[in-house]
């Protein structure tokens, strides 16, 4: 392939001589395009280190994955593999996904609730008798919704201030560790470059440093490391690839 690349920019060369326009366009052949780079664990390692220096994320992560295949003396997929592994490790073991979706799904469930507690009089008098034990208006004054929600509002506004007021602080937590340069981000990348050079010493320091300050500030992983193991068949597929075009014969 770098052969044919280099006849057909040779013959362009040549052809373009002969014709005395040497500044005619020039377009890639099907070869060049056969062998542009497409993904990071194609790129060589100075251009991974230039992009990692750069903060690259995806970049960083397959110097991690060439790091545990030169320790470790795997193949690319199992680094691959146990870079996400370590990955999944270091992280919350996908507790704060699920808790996110739990109080999601609360939140939304209470949303809807709150209405027929502060507009239907049925509900309300029900949660007065058990929850509230509060004098019930005559009945002409509670003959509209509006009505309803203005006796029930009386004790509904105290809770819905406060979790008005809780929600609110979440949201500024939540926009302070989503910050790049917070003190709270700085806490979190210092805490877990130090966990993972305790659990991972025999990987190079720099490199894990460099993988463990971005993946805080990503939230979720990039790289080819982690994209190519959606499933076990894609890995197997990955691991007859690469032993050679026998076995990826019978991948496909």
């Amino acid at each position: 392939s770098a052969t044919a690349a280099e006849a057909s920019t040779s013959a362009f060369a040549s052809g373009a001589a002969a014709s005395g326009d040497l500044s005619a366009p020039r377009f890639p052949s099907a070869a060049e395009c056969a062998m542009q780079v497409r993904a990071y664990h194609e790129m060589s390692n100075e251009v991974l280190l230039l992009l990692a220096a750069n903060g690259d994320h995806g970049a960083r992560t397959e110097r991690f994955v060439r790091e545990v295949m030169h320790v470790d003396k795997l193949e690319w997929v199992d680094a691959a593999q146990t870079v996400a592994d370590i990955t999944f490790k270091v992280g919350d073991g996908g507790f704060n996904l699920w808790l996110g979706r739990a109080l999601g799904l609360a939140a939304s469930a209470a949303g809807f609730a709150v209405v027929p507690m502060i507009f239907d009089l049925g509900t309300a008098l029900e949660f007065n008798a058990h929850y509230v034990s509060a004098d019930v208006p005559v009945y002409k004054d509670l003959e509209t919704a509006l009505e309803v929600g203005a006796w029930t509002w009386n004790w509904m506004e105290p809770p819905l201030g406060t979790v008005s007021f809780i929600l609110l602080c979440l949201q500024w937590a939540r926009q302070q560790r989503a910050s790049t340069d917070g003190p709270y981000t700085a806490f979190r990348k210092r805490r877990r470059a130090q966990a993972l050079l305790r659990a991972y010493p025999q990987y190079n320091a720099m490199i894990l440093r460099h993988w463990s300050d971005s993946l805080c500030s990503e939230e979720s992983v990039d790289g080819d490391a982690l994209h190519v193991l959606d499933s076990s068949q894609r890995r197997e597929r990955l691991r007859r690839l690469s032993a050679g075009p026998a076995a990826a014969s019978s991948a496909i």
